[in-house]
C-alpha cells in the first residue's frame, strides 16, 4: 500500500483495516465474519466495529452465510468496488 493509497483512504474515512478488508472481500468474494477476523488478525468484536463502519458506508453487505446460516458473511457492494478502485486505481481489486 501506498502513502498516496493511504492518504485517499482517509480522506473517504477509511482506516487501514478497512481498506484491506475491502480488499480481502474485492479478491476472495462473500466471506464469514469470523475467517475475516482470522485474515485480519483482529477479534471478532473488533471486525464487528469494521464491518458496521463500512456497511454504514454502504460500502459492503450483511448477508446470511452460505457455509453456515448462523452466522454472518459479508460482500463488497458495487460501491465498494468503485470506492476501492478510487483509492488503489487498481480495475483487478475493483
Amino acid at each position: 500500500m501506498t502513502t498516496t493509497q493511504l492518504k485517499t483512504a482517509r480522506y473517504y474515512s477509511l482506516n487501514v483495516a478497512d481498506l484491506i478488508a475491502l480488499m480481502m472481500l474485492a479478491r476472495d468474494g462473500d466471506l464469514p465474519m469470523t475467517a475475516l477476523a482470522a485474515e485480519l488478525t483482529v477479534s471478532p468484536a473488533a471486525l464487528t466495529g469494521i464491518g458496521d463502519r463500512l456497511a454504514k458506508k454502504g460500502l459492503v453487505q450483511r448477508r446470511p452465510s452460505t457455509l453456515d446460516r448462523r452466522s454472518v458473511a459479508l460482500s463488497i457492494t458495487e460501491t465498494g468496488r468503485s470506492r476501492l478502485y478510487q483509492i488503489t486505481g487498481d480495475a483487478v481489486l475493483a
